[in-house]
C-alpha cells in the first residue's frame, strides 16, 4: 500500500547530486560506435559524427530524463501523495519536464523520428494498401480509395493533438515501418541499421496510451488497439496480436458494439475526420472476423460465437466480394466450433464445406487466378484490389484445409466417406502455397504479414504428411486390397509437390539468411519443414513409418533435431529399427518411427493421442506449460495443427453427431 508523506518527509534532506561520470557528455551514437563525441561548436546540441551520418543526436542526460518521463507516465497511480504539495509539478521540475498531460504529449511527439529518417522513408516502395486493407472499417467500394498515403502518414504529429491521436500515427508509423522491402534497406544509410529499434520505440511508446482503459473508450482508442495487434501479426507475433486483438473486442463489448444497430450507442469521437472512415457497425465486424482468422490458427476458442451480420441485410448493397468476406467469416466460426465441441461430425463437416462453395461461387472464376505480385506495391486502386484479392485467397483455402484436415489420416478402407476431405485438404494446401511462394520470393515485398507464414507452415505440413501417409499405405498395398485407392494420385503429383515444398524451405531460408537470431519464426518453420521433407523422402524410397506424437522426459531437443538408428542409410530391407524424430517445444516429439514386418494395425499413421492412451503409456503431453507469449516461435500454431489431426484420427471410431443418432 502507498504511503502518504508530508513535504518535508518528501523534500528534505535535498539529494544529494551524483557526480556525473566521465564520457558521459557523449551523444547516446557516439557512445554505441566507441569514437570521440565531438563539436564545432561548444553550444551546438548535434556533434559533429551525428551531422555527417544524418542521424538524431541525443545526449545520454536526454535520454534518462525520456526514460524516466516515460516510467512516470506508465506508473502514475503508484506515485506517493505529497500532502500540501504538488508532487507531479515537484517531479516534473526534478526532471525538467512539463507537468500534467504535456508529459505524456512530449513523449510521444518525441518519439517521432528526426526529419533525415523521414526522408529516407520517403524514398521506399512501401505500397500503404498491402500494410493497412485490415483496418478498413466502412465499405469496400470506399475505403479501399481512401488509403492514408505514405506522405501523410508521415506527417510529425502536432504537438496539441489529444494524447490517442498521436499514438495513432505512431502506430501507422510504426506499421508503415513494416512494409519496406528487404532489398531496400542498403539505401536507408544508418537508418537501415536501426529501424527495427525505431519501430520498436514507436510501439512501446503508443502503448502508454493503448495501455491506460480511460484513454481508449472511444473510436480512435479501439483503432489504435487494433492498429497495434495489427503490428504483432505483421510481425509474427501471433499470440501477442490474439490477446491484443481480445482487448480491442472488449472495450467494444462494453462501450455496445455489438449491440443490434437499431439500438443508438452513445460513441465518444475525439476527431471529426474519424466518422470518414470509420463506420463503428463494420469496425465490430472487422473485429470480429479477425479475432475468428486469430482463433482459428491458435486453436483457441472464439470472443464472439454470434453471427454479426454476415447474411443479415443492414451492409446491403454490397459488393460479391464482401458477400464473400461474410460467409467464410461464417465458415470460420463454425469450423471452431466444430473443432471444440463436435470435430467428428461429418455432417457439420459438409454444412461449412457447402457454405465455402456457395462464397467461392460469388466470385468469376479468372478472380481466382494467382494476382500478379508486382501490382502489390504501389498505392493505386488496383494495387488495393489486388492485395485484398491476394488475402482472400490465402483466406478460402486456409479455411478449406481446416475443414477437412481432421479426416486427413483416416486409412484407406471401403468407405469412402473421407476420401473427398483427403483430396480437398491436399489441394487447397497446394494451392495456397503456390500464392505463398509467389509472395514471399518477390524482392519487392517486404517480410511483414507474417501470419501468412503461419498459414504456409498450416499447409506445408498437410502436404508432407498426406505424402507420408500415401508412400506408407502403398508399400502395404492397402489401397489395391481396398478396391484401389483414391490417394493414390499422389504418386504422380509428387514430383511438383515436392519442388513446391522445397521453394517454401527456400523463402524460409531466405528470410533468416543463415542467422536465426535475425528471424527466429522463419527458423522454426524451417527446421520442421526440413526434417518434414527427409522423413518424406526415405518414404519415398522403401522406407515405412508409423507416425505418433509424444512428450518425452528427457534431455531438452531443439527443434526440429532429428535422430536415426545405426544405420543411416533407410532401406525397405534392413531389420534395425530407425528412428526420425522433429521435436516440437511445448507440443511434444514428432516420431515418424521405422518398422519392419509389423502388421497394419501397428504401422497405421496416426497421431498418438494423450486421452485415448493407457495409463501405463510411457509417454506425457503438457498442453499446459507455462511459457512466455512469445516464447516458441510458432506460438501454438503447432499444436493447434496436430490436435485437430489426432482429434481426427479418431473419426472412424466415431458416431457422426455428438448426440450418436
Amino acid at each position: 500500500m502507498v504511503q502518504s508523506t508530508t513535504p518535508g518527509d518528501a523534500l528534505s534532506p535535498p539529494l544529494k547530486r551524483r557526480r556525473v561520470r566521465r564520457g558521459t557528455q557523449s551523444c547516446w551514437e557516439c557512445k554505441r560506435r566507441k569514437i570521440r563525441c565531438s563539436f564545432t561548436v561548444p553550444d551546438e546540441s548535434v556533434c559533429d559524427g551525428c551531422r555527417s551520418r544524418g542521424v538524431k543526436c541525443t545526449s545520454q542526460d536526454k535520454a534518462v530524463r525520456s526514460r524516466l518521463a516515460i516510467h512516470l507516465v506508465a506508473n502514475n497511480s503508484q506515485i506517493p501523495c505529497i500532502s500540501g504539495s504538488d508532487s507531479a509539478g515537484d517531479v516534473a521540475r526534478l526532471l525538467g519536464i512539463p507537468d500534467g498531460s504535456d508529459i505524456l504529449c512530449r513523449t510521444l511527439v518525441d518519439a517521432w523520428p528526426t526529419r533525415q529518417d523521414i526522408d529516407l522513408i520517403l524514398r521506399a516502395p512501401i505500397g500503404t494498401a498491402v500494410l493497412f486493407h485490415g483496418l478498413i472499417c466502412k465499405p469496400y467500394s470506399s475505403g479501399l480509395s481512401e488509403m492514408p498515403s505514405t506522405e501523410k502518414i508521415l506527417q510529425p504529429p502536432p504537438c496539441n493533438a489529444h494524447p490517442v491521436l498521436t499514438a495513432r500515427r505512431l502506430l501507422l508509423l510504426a506499421v508503415l515501418l513494416q512494409g519496406i522491402p528487404r532489398g531496400f534497406f542498403r539505401h536507408l544509410g544508418p537508418f537501415g541499421v536501426r529501424y527495427v529499434e525505431t519501430m520498436s520505440c514507436l510501439v512501446q511508446t503508443a502503448r502508454l496510451v493503448t495501455s491506460n482503459d480511460d484513454m481508449v473508450s472511444s473510436l480512435e482508442g479501439i483503432e489504435c488497439i487494433m492498429i497495434e495487434s495489427m503490428y504483432h501479426n505483421n510481425a509474427g507475433n501471433i499470440r501477442r496480436a490474439w490477446v491484443t486483438h481480445r482487448r480491442a473486442m472488449v472495450i467494444a463489448q462494453v462501450l455496445g458494439f455489438h449491440r443490434n444497430p437499431e439500438m443508438p450507442v452513445k460513441l465518444t469521437v475525439l476527431d471529426s475526420e474519424t466518422r470518414t472512415r470509420i463506420d463503428p457497425e463494420y469496425m465490430w465486424y472487422r473485429l470480429v472476423i479477425t479475432d475468428r482468422y486469430l482463433s482459428l490458427v491458435l486453436g483457441l476458442p472464439q470472443c464472439s460465437d454470434e453471427i454479426p451480420f454476415e447474411l443479415s441485410g443492414i451492409f446491403l448493397p454490397c459488393t460479391p466480394m464482401e458477400q464473400m468476406e461474410r460467409m467464410e467469416s461464417m465458415g470460420g466460426g463454425l469450423i471452431i466450433q466444430r473443432n471444440r465441441q463436435y470435430i467428428h461430425d461429418l455432417d457439420k463437416t459438409r454444412e461449412i464445406d457447402n457454405l465455402l462453395q456457395e462464397a467461392a461461387a460469388l466470385m468469376p472464376p479468372q478472380w481466382w487466378l494467382p494476382p500478379k505480385i508486382a501490382t502489390l506495391v504501389s498505392n493505386d486502386n488496383d494495387a488495393a484490389n489486388e492485395t485484398l484479392r491476394l488475402m482472400s485467397q490465402f483466406t478460402h483455402y486456409h479455411l478449406l484445409a481446416q475443414t477437412h484436415l481432421p479426416y486427413l489420416l483416416q486409412p484407406p478402407t471401403s468407405d469412402r466417406r473421407y476420401d473427398y476431405h483427403k483430396i480437398t485438404a491436399v489441394t487447397a494446401s497446394r494451392e495456397l502455397l503456390s500464392r505463398f511462394v509467389s509472395f514471399r520470393s518477390s524482392d519487392s515485398v517486404a517480410a511483414y504479414c507474417r501470419g501468412v507464414d503461419f498459414l504456409a507452415f498450416i499447409a506445408s505440413t498437410i502436404l508432407a504428411v498426406a505424402h507420408i501417409s500415401n508412400h506408407h499405405h502403398r508399400r502395404l498395398r492397402l489401397d489395391r486390397e481396398s478396391g484401389g485407392g483414391t490417394m493414390g494420385f499422389l504418386v504422380h503429383q509428387r514430383p511438383a509437390d515436392r519442388g513446391l515444398l522445397e521453394q517454401t524451405l527456400q523463402c524460409m531460408e531466405s528470410m533468416y539468411q543463415g542467422d536465426p537470431e535475425t528471424d527466429i519464426l522463419a527458423y522454426k518453420i524451417a527446421a520442421i519443414l526440413r526434417q518434414l521433407l527427409a522423413i518424406e523422402n526415405a518414404a519415398a524410397n522403401g522406407a515405412s513409418y508409423s507416425m505418433t506424437v509424444s512428450s518425452e522426459q528427457g534431455e531438452a531437443e531443439e527443434p526440429g533435431t532429428v535422430e536415426a538408428g545405426p544405420d543411416s542409410n533407410i532401406t525397405a530391407n534392413v531389420n534395425v529399427a530407425q528412428e526420425l524424430r522433429v521435436h516440437i517445444p511445448h507440443f511434444g516429439t514428432i516420431k515418424p518411427s521405422y518398422s519392419a514386418g509389423a502388421t497394419y494395425e501397428a504401422e497405421t499413421l496416426a497421431f498418438v493421442d494423450v486421452d485415448r492412451a493407457d495409463n501405463g503409456s510411457p509417454f506425457f503431453m503438457e498442453f499446459g506449460m507455462a511459457f512466455d507469449v512469445d516464447d516458441w516461435g510458432l506460438q501454438g500454431v503447432d499444436s493447434a495443427l496436430f490436435e485437430n489431426l489426432v482429434k481426427g484420427d479418431g473419426a472412424s471410431g466415431a458416431e457422426t453427431s455428438p448426440s450418436g443418432e
